[in-house]
């Protein structure tokens, strides 16, 4: 069973487990403990989920202002951007994101911006 086979830290951390890349390991452990197998439909590969634990650098099951601003500043967001990013996410106003809502709220975003149509260029 896969939850015998991997331990906290490899969860928490994404280290690889016998050579396999980390996310797909976080995903299968993720769906082994989240509905027997069956992948999260919002998160059908875990590649968010383990986003979200990377970003969760005091492992709490939450990520703080700080937490999502320091890990998005150090991939070239602005200040501006991390804001609203974070407002959007946080749905109840409690002032961090769990992992539920930023499964929601990643999930939601990802869908908008494969529903939005790409515009053609002129022809030169």
């Amino acid at each position: 069973m896969l939850g015998k086979q991997l331990d906290a830290e490899h969860l928490q951390h994404g280290i690889p487990v016998e050579g396999r890349e980390s996310a797909p390991v976080i995903a299968c452990a993720v769906r082994e403990l989240h509905g027997g197998g069956r992948a999260d439909p919002r998160d059908p590969e875990g590649h968010f989920a383990h986003e979200f634990r990377m970003l969760d650098k005091n492992n709490d099951g939450f990520l703080s202002p700080e937490e999502l601003h320091k890990g998005l500043f150090q991939r070239g967001w602005v200040q501006d951007e991390v804001q609203f990013l974070f407002e959007e996410l946080d749905e109840n106003k409690d002032g961090v994101i769990s992992l539920d809502e930023y499964l929601n709220g990643m999930s939601r975003r990802s869908r908008d911006s494969k529903a939005q149509p790409t515009q053609a260029k002129p022809a030169s």
